[in-house]
């Protein structure tokens, strides 16, 4: 009950626990800088953006699980809500979100309007929510570029214009319906259907030097039209008998996209490339724990998954298949009420088919454990360690390709090795209100974007790269009575070095990044947050490096009225940046090289965030 105090949702009341912290502007949750967090509601998965916006009156008790094993792997944490017996009652949640940024160089008044409604009802057997959200975004944005080829070298000349133009249009919108069947057994059912649409126009006058000889002054012009839907239908059973607990979980998912891109100079149409991609997915997973007294438990889960790809371009047809066969297990001892250990893995059974003539087969194992020590009720020790294999997506190994541009020709590599990182260890060390954590990757084979010349062309695709990655940080979360009301300070200090190693050339870097939010409660009055993120790093790539940017300050001033059920948030950018003020990408290879710049300070200061949110 102390957590619920002044907060309505779900993830507003978990920004009280170490570690986690919640943004009011983008009601995110994260922990420990991670948002990788999953929601189940009573076991079964459920959406963040649901979940987490519900009230927590409606919960007896939350169960978090970090570093899950099973289907979940992959996610830092899940954290699943447990419904009190007997609840009956109803969620409405409104809500409408509009960005501006006056001040832009392009003058975009308003970039993004985003709305969504949901609502839930529960009874004792049954319960029912459905959402439907909409979202229309635009932005004109200009950046510097230069490109140099085997053929030839371009830079943008300023034209005063947008050199990107974007809008996109995206609903969404699902029912789930649950039903007990007896006391700890339930089924439930859900689809979804998601429409996406957007077109993208880029526009450059550019001046292309000839190295045969023979200099130009030429507008360029790319224009992508994207169409994209997808139909999924989830089938869930869960149940508990005595030391048994059991979940299975049917979806099937359909998606098509279908995608134009057009490429003109001086007006004329050099190519004009239809692109079609269709995904079948379908997924059956059942798992089983059974727990020996209250110190052992043993987790098994299989799960089969199947994919279908096609992708169509021009004339060109590709397909692929995919089947996965994989068996999870996981022990668990608790000798003490202070102490855990984990230990577990899985083994992957992976086929692929390739345009029904290439085909792969391989197996897979991962391993995992983890131990867990409370020293007392403020502090705690968590040291894991994992061994992952993870198999190349369809997406990558894709064979059907398109064109950037004259030049550059975008396609996936058949070819591609698994991918192996060894997550050496985690450690983790709680000192409320201080929590330190030290962590190490290394992938002898990691997947990463890479050029290479094929056929005097340049070719956009994939490869194996050797790589490791060193992360260490600092985590602080603390209150303090002041004027009547409470100030919540929270914040981090992270350090992470990254290698990589790509046909012999290793690259390296460090950098810090952080963040930190003062906010300032009191009962009857607005909320005041001062939110300062540290972005600004730089990144090394296997043909090149990354300047992400920038800094940035924010204000807000929230308010809720009649019982928390109405909130208002008003969020401004403060136009301050002091380390960095440009995104910068660099690809440099012997056959080809480009530079883009972009001033995001300039299109994100004065930024102004308006949320309504009735609930």
């Amino acid at each position: 009950d102390s957590l619920r105090k002044g907060t309505y949702s779900v993830k507003e009341m978990m920004n009280s626990l170490p570690g986690f912290l919640y943004n009011p502007i983008s009601r995110s949750l994260s922990f420990h800088g991670s948002s990788s967090i999953l929601f189940l509601i009573d076991g079964k998965e459920k959406r963040s953006g649901y979940a987490g916006e519900l009230s927590h009156q409606r919960f007896d008790k939350i169960e978090i699980l970090k570093d899950p094993v099973g289907k979940y792997e992959g996610y830092d944490m899940v954290i699943n809500l447990i419904t009190k017996d007997n609840w009956r009652g109803y969620d409405v949640n409104i809500n409408n979100m509009e960005v501006s940024q006056p001040s832009a160089p392009d003058n975009n008044l308003i970039t993004l309007t985003h709305s969504d409604l949901t609502y839930s009802y529960i009874m004792p057997k049954y319960d029912i929510a459905f959402k439907y959200e909409m979202s229309h975004s635009n932005s004109h944005n200009s950046y510097d570029y230069y490109e140099k080829t085997s053929i030839y070298e371009e830079s943008v000349i300023p034209s005063g214009t947008p050199t990107s133009i974007r809008f996109s249009n995206r609903h969404d919108a699902w029912i789930d319906m649950g039903y007990q069947i007896a006391k700890g057994h339930s089924l439930s059912f859900m689809y979804d259907y998601k429409m996406s649409h957007s077109n993208s126009y880029t526009h450059k006058y550019v001046e292309r030097k000839v190295f045969t000889g023979g200099d130009s002054y030429i507008n360029e012009d790319s224009k992508t039209h994207n169409n994209n839907g997808d139909h999924t239908f989830t089938l869930n059973y869960s149940g508990r008998q005595n030391n048994w607990e059991f979940s299975s979980e049917l979806t099937f998912e359909k998606y098509q996209a279908k995608q134009t891109n057009r490429y003109l100079e001086d007006g004329t149409e050099l190519y004009n490339t239809p692109f079609e991609n269709c995904k079948d997915f379908f997924l059956g997973d059942f798992s089983v724990t059974k727990r020996f007294g209250k110190k052992y438990s043993l987790n098994m889960e299989y799960m089969n998954v199947y994919k279908k790809y096609q992708s169509e371009s021009n004339a060109s047809l590709s397909r692929s298949k995919e089947h996965r066969n994989i068996l999870f297990m996981a022990f668990s001892y608790s000798p003490t009420s202070q102490l855990s250990l984990r230990i577990g893995g899985n083994i992957r059974n992976v086929r692929k088919s390739y345009d029904d003539s290439g085909r792969s087969n391989d197996n897979l194992v991962n391993l995992n454990g983890r131990v867990y020590y409370r020293m007392s009720r403020s502090r705690n020790l968590e040291v894991t360690y994992s061994w992952k294999v993870t198999h190349p997506s369809l997406f990558h190994t894709n064979g059907n390709g398109r064109w950037v541009n004259t030049q550059i020709y975008a396609v996936g590599n058949p070819s591609l090795e698994s991918s192996t990182t060894k997550h050496v260890a985690r450690i983790n060390l709680y000192i409320r209100p201080v929590s330190f954590h030290v962590e190490y990757d290394h992938s002898g084979n990691s997947i990463s974007p890479v050029y290479k010349k094929e056929n005097g062309i340049t070719i956009q695709t994939y490869d194996n790269v050797r790589s490791s990655m060193f992360n260490s940080g600092l985590n602080i979360s603390h209150g303090i009575r002041l004027w009547g009301g409470t100030l919540n300070m929270t914040g981090s200090v992270d350090y992470e070095l990254l290698t990589t190693r790509y046909q012999g050339v290793t690259k390296r870097c460090g950098y810090w990044t952080g963040n930190g939010m003062l906010t300032f409660f009191k009962n009857k009055f607005p909320t005041l947050a001062l939110m300062y993120a540290n972005y600004a790093h730089t990144v090394v790539t296997p043909q090149g490096n990354s300047i992400v940017g920038p800094d940035t300050w924010t204000l807000s001033v929230s308010h809720n009225m009649f019982n928390n059920r109405l909130m208002s948030t008003l969020s401004y950018q403060l136009p301050i940046a002091w380390k960095n003020k440009v995104n910068k990408t660099v690809t440099q290879t012997s056959y080809y090289e480009s530079v883009q710049t972009y001033n995001a300070y300039a299109y994100s200061r004065n930024t102004i965030i308006l949320t309504l949110m009735y609930r």
